[in-house]
């Protein structure tokens, strides 16, 4: 149909215009991060752009869900203001012929974001986590520097270098001070290694000839031991990171986990296609009922219901995750809400008109 045609024509300008302001916005927030973590050495200048693709891949299934809420509202907002869609209806094409014809089209992009959110996002988080972990950890070995204090463990290991090789391999006149429950330990020595095991990823500071002090600050009862050779951990890889492990893993593997985070997780993929789906209905029934307001008023309402809906849709999946909320009931009555609001915005006229009737 020519009048299907004009009306996918006009949103997906909209659309290509909303994509093209929002995507250097999203890019500019991550390249900024990535270079304040770079600079204060967490992470290698050389990986930042590899970094960049990656998150964007992994974004781009919300953006694409909210570039296409909004150009679809702003296209029919904008042929209501310019009474086109009037025009329409006078020839029989009302409502119904607008949420038909948006949902056809919207089929496509959901269909989009459906390989995103089940296939692409999933790879690109775990090549992102992988790229990640690595820098984190190479930078944190190679940030050591002389006459600085380095700090590991989350703040809980400090190290220390007077001087070093050119290598950053072998460490001159050092000392190491660790806080576990409140009890300091300090080694000391003139030399010592940084190495890093192979199978675990664990780094280690291997000291030689030197001594430990061990004890609780402000008590005298501290041991001081020699050593010839001492290896001290300075940090650990073994936290639970089930939920993080969960969004990068395949969607047919977590359908045969069948736990709580997996199901979690997969609720959430499946939920990114329904949603744009839903948000596209959402689009045409906020302009139809915010004819007769501002167009400003009539934007933030729509994006006031974008946010509420995406947060609830997060919350849900948390609540699942924690066990807090059943699996069946899930993320779907955050879907369900929306649905109710779409229904009644349509069927309000109706009533209201059956209520002027019918005093």
């Amino acid at each position: 149909m020519i009048l299907e045609r004009y009306l996918y024509r006009e949103i997906s300008r909209t659309f290509l215009a909303v994509f093209v302001l929002l995507l250097p916005i999203y890019l500019s927030h991550r390249f900024v991060q990535y270079l304040a973590e770079a600079a204060a050495g967490k992470i290698g200048s050389e990986v930042i752009f590899k970094l960049l693709g990656l998150k964007l891949l992994s974004a781009f299934v919300l953006i694409l869900t909210l570039c296409f809420y909004v150009a679809t509202y702003l296209a029919l907002r904008r042929l209501n203001s310019d009474n086109e869609l009037t025009a329409m209806a006078s020839f029989g094409l009302n409502t119904r012929f607008l949420l038909r014809a948006v949902l056809k089209f919207a089929g496509l992009g959901a269909l989009i974001v459906a390989i995103f959110s089940l296939y692409i996002t999933p790879w690109a988080e775990g090549r992102y986590d992988e790229l990640k972990k690595k820098m984190v950890m190479e930078s944190d070995i190679t940030g050591i520097m002389a006459g600085r204090f380095k700090e590991f463990g989350e703040g809980n290991n400090i190290l220390y270098v007077e001087d070093m090789s050119r290598d950053q391999k072998n460490l001159k006149n050092v000392f190491l001070q660790k806080n576990q429950n409140n009890q300091f330990d300090v080694l000391t020595s003139n030399s010592a290694r940084v190495e890093m095991e192979k199978k675990s990823g664990d780094r280690f500071a291997v000291f030689s000839a030197g001594r430990l002090y061990s004890g609780m600050p402000g008590q005298l009862d501290y041991t001081v031991i020699e050593y010839q050779k001492y290896g001290e951990r300075l940090d650990f890889n073994d936290k639970d990171n089930t939920a993080q492990a969960r969004h990068a893993a395949p969607s047919v593997t977590l359908w045969k986990l069948g736990d709580k985070v997996s199901v979690a997780e997969l609720q959430w993929r499946f939920s990114m296609p329904l949603q744009a789906l839903i948000l596209a209905l959402a689009a045409v029934m906020l302009v139809k009922a915010s004819s007769e307001r501002g167009r400003f008023a009539g934007l933030l309402s729509a994006i006031l219901i974008y946010f509420v809906y995406s947060n609830l849709l997060g919350i849900a999946r948390n609540l699942v995750r924690k066990g807090a909320l059943p699996t069946y009931l899930g993320v779907w009555w955050v879907h369900a809400l929306l649905l109710a609001l779409i229904l009644f915005l349509y069927f309000y006229p109706a009533l209201r008109r059956w209520r002027l009737s019918h005093p």
